[in-house]
């Protein structure tokens, strides 16, 4: 039974741990986290501490939505601090060289690269990770939990954008006004994702 208005507020850091759990249940078959992670859903450690850098992330740059409850979590980047160099700091590579190894890191690093180059240059809020607890999934969580966020971007004529992992999410983020912009193959055998934008939506009241 789907859920019904799941109440969504902002998190806190000292949340990290209990999201970076919850975020990996829910990307554990993702092509791209475990194209970057070193073994993917075979190693849950290395798999919480890539969400762990990604939520330290958001808390920096941006802010994270969740549940009371903690079953899944939105992760936005504000418009003044998408670029990509502002996200990759030197301090977080030790912590980078143990998620994906050290053979791996520069190709996987000049491939979130070449993906940056294909952002838009247009400010814009960017939404840097959403998941759902797989157990709760389809119960309109991920919907709500953006919901704050294109609420706001709606009220302010301001674009959002994401990065789209796998062809199955595709259609949900269309249902929430987004749109294809283009496919992208990601170099060094990395996997394809799909990027996406949405302008202002004017929903009905």
């Amino acid at each position: 039974m789907a859920s019904s208005d799941p109440a969504i507020r902002l998190a806190t850091e000292s949340e990290i741990p209990v999201l970076a759990a919850v975020l990996a249940r829910a990307f554990e078959k993702d092509p791209f986290v475990t194209w970057i992670v070193r073994g993917g859903s075979k190693h849950p450690d290395r798999m919480h501490r890539f969400f762990q850098l990604y939520l330290e992330l958001a808390f920096r740059n941006g802010e994270v939505y969740t549940t009371e409850d903690h079953l899944g979590a939105a992760l936005w980047i504000r418009p003044d601090a998408w670029e990509f160099r502002r996200l990759i700091r030197f301090r977080r590579l030790p912590a980078m060289l143990r998620v994906v190894g050290p053979l791996r890191l520069i190709p996987r690093l000049l491939a979130v690269r070449h993906a940056g180059r294909h952002h838009p240059g247009e400010s814009h809020y960017y939404l840097l990770g959403l998941g759902t607890d797989p157990d709760h999934q389809g119960e309109g969580i991920g919907s709500a939990l953006l919901a704050p966020v294109l609420a706001r971007c709606d009220a302010g004529a301001m674009p959002a954008y994401v990065e789209a992992s796998s062809p199955e999410v595709v259609p949900f983020y269309q249902r929430e006004g987004f749109r294809i912009l283009r496919t992208l193959k990601l170099p060094y055998g990395g996997p394809w994702i799909w990027l996406m934008w949405r302008e202002q939506t004017i929903r009905d009241a």
